[in-house]
C-alpha cells in the first residue's frame, strides 16, 4: 500500500481509537466509584444523604443484653459494651475508620469478677454488601479476659455484621474463637451472639 494512503487511513483511525480509549477510562473510573462504600443516611443516598469524612460512630450494647464468651472453664457475662470511633474519609474501598473506644463491662465468670483489656483496631473499616447493610471490620483488635485464677487469655476481635436502619444495629454472629492466647486459655472458646444499636449517626445506611 502506498505510504501516501497508509498515512490517511492512520489519520481516520486515530479519532475512533482516541474515542474508544476515553471511553474505557470514562467506564473504569465509574466501575471504582460504584464499587467504594458510602455512608448515607437514605438506602439510595440521594439526594444529598452522604456523611462526611469524621463522622463520629457511637454503639452500645443493647438494654438488657449481654456478651457472652462460652468456654470450656465457664461462661464470661458482660453487661455493657461500648464501640465508638469516627469516619476517616467520606468514601473508600473499604471505608477507612478510626476506633477510639472499645470496652466491655461488668464482666463475671459465675461469681468472679473479669476485666476485659482491649488492644485498640489498627485497621477497623465498613464494607457495604448490598441493601444497606454491610460489614464492620475491627481488623488489629484484641481483647484480654481476666477472671480470678481461672482466665488470663486474649483474644482477636471479630467482624459485625451492619444493618441498616434507624437506627442501624452491630451484630456479632455465633462463632468459635481459635485464636485465643495465654497462660490460663480455655481449651476451647466460642463468642455468643450479640447486638448493639448504633446511635451516632441515625439513621444510617451503607451503599456501594
Amino acid at each position: 500500500m502506498p505510504c501516501p494512503v497508509r498515512r490517511a487511513l492512520l489519520r481516520g483511525m486515530w479519532p475512533s481509537l482516541a474515542t474508544a480509549a476515553l471511553t474505557i477510562v470514562i467506564v473504569a473510573a465509574s466501575a471504582g466509584t460504584a464499587s467504594a462504600t458510602l455512608l448515607c443516611d437514605l438506602p439510595s443516598c440521594e439526594p444529598t444523604g452522604v456523611y462526611p469524612a469524621s463522622t463520629a460512630l457511637k454503639a452500645s450494647l443493647q438494654e438488657g443484653t449481654s456478651t457472652q464468651l462460652l468456654t470450656s472453664g465457664g461462661t464470661v457475662k458482660c453487661e455493657s459494651s461500648t464501640i465508638a470511633g469516627k469516619t476517616t474519609a467520606e468514601e473508600g474501598k473499604p471505608l477507612p475508620l478510626e476506633v477510639n473506644e472499645l470496652t466491655f463491662g461488668k464482666c463475671k465468670l459465675g461469681g468472679t469478677e473479669c476485666t476485659a483489656t482491649t488492644t485498640l483496631p489498627t485497621s477497623p473499616s465498613l464494607e457495604a454488601t448490598g441493601e444497606g447493610n454491610g460489614t464492620f471490620s475491627l481488623a488489629g483488635g484484641k481483647v484480654e479476659f481476666k477472671c480470678g485464677g481461672f482466665i488470663k487469655c486474649t483474644y482477636v476481635t471479630k467482624a459485625l455484621q451492619v444493618k441498616g436502619g434507624n437506627p442501624a444495629t452491630l451484630n456479632i454472629e455465633k462463632a468459635v474463637l481459635t485464636e485465643g492466647k495465654g497462660f490460663l486459655c480455655p481449651a476451647s472458646a466460642e463468642l455468643d451472639a450479640a447486638t448493639y444499636t448504633l446511635t451516632e449517626p441515625a439513621p444510617v445506611y451503607l451503599v456501594m
